[in-house]
């Protein structure tokens, strides 16, 4: 029932094995040092001395794509392998800390994309991946837009997050369970906040606000909107059995407040 290609994995990035950088004497390139400083993203690795000129060529080629594709921050480099001449081209991982503070470990190359943060930040089980996921055929390699799009999104995904752990008292647990919510287009100038709900029968509920609104749309397992006084209902079981009052405009607050501060604009 999700609207996105939202990929939930477990903590962490592929590091090691493969993807290990091995220290190998070539001629070395303009990244000298172990910090190279860009004006909006910076470049860290203890090993860049030690790494084959191949994969500091890999690294000059994802750190210049990044930066010009408006990625800022950090990235700490754990991890290098591969070169342009290979099929998947230069492999890089590590960790991304954005200009919010957050961290993320990443894993990227010409086909794919994997943004994911830490379990230990997450707000609950239900919030478990926090993650931006893009896997692209041979003939579609990933595009300074792909690379734009994503890291912002995992950027507002883990300020939702943030939002909605700072400002509400509902958490996931065995009885219902969440996702972050996010913004949604329902048409040209219709903007709708929406959350979904896994109930303990497996049922998935969505529950929608539009923008400017106050008032809550929920729909059942079917794709039914549910009328008033149900969801009326289901809003204020929900709330009761996560922490929340026997209230149904907890969850309403807790979306506006996660949507809020993901997106930075008043809902």
């Amino acid at each position: 029932m999700t609207t996105d290609n939202e990929a939930r994995q477990p903590k962490g990035v592929p590091s090691g094995g493969q993807f290990a950088a091995t220290a190998h004497a070539e001629p070395a390139i303009a990244l000298a040092g172990s910090i190279s400083t860009a004006a909006d993203l910076k470049l860290s690795a203890d090993f860049i001395d030690n790494l084959p000129f191949e994969h500091k060529v890999a690294l000059e080629h994802w750190h210049s794509r990044l930066q010009g594709a408006g990625v800022a921050g950090e990235l700490e480099i754990s991890s290098v392998d591969g070169g342009n001449t290979d099929p998947g081209g230069p492999t890089v991982s590590g960790e991304w800390r954005s200009p919010d503070g957050n961290q993320f470990g990443f894993y990227l190359d010409h086909k794919s994309l994997y943004i994911s943060r830490y379990d230990e930040w997450n707000v609950d089980s239900g919030h478990a991946g926090v993650t931006s996921t893009l896997v692209k055929g041979d003939e579609f390699p990933i595009t300074d837009e792909d690379l734009t799009t994503h890291f912002e999104h995992a950027r507002e995904r883990a300020r939702s997050a943030d939002g909605w752990a700072n400002r509400s008292l509902l958490r996931s647990n065995d009885k219902f369970r969440f996702t972050i919510p996010e913004r949604i287009s329902e048409g040209p100038g219709h903007e709708t906040g929406q959350v979904e709900i896994t109930a303990p029968n497996g049922d998935e509920y969505i529950v929608r606000m539009d923008r400017g609104e106050f008032e809550a749309r929920v729909y059942g397992p079917h794709e039914g909107q549910l009328s008033d006084r149900m969801a009326a209902a289901f809003l204020t079981d929900v709330s009761e059995a996560c922490g929340g009052n026997t209230d149904p405009d907890d969850l309403k607050y807790a979306i506006l407040y996660s949507i809020q501060a993901g997106s930075g604009e008043t809902w």
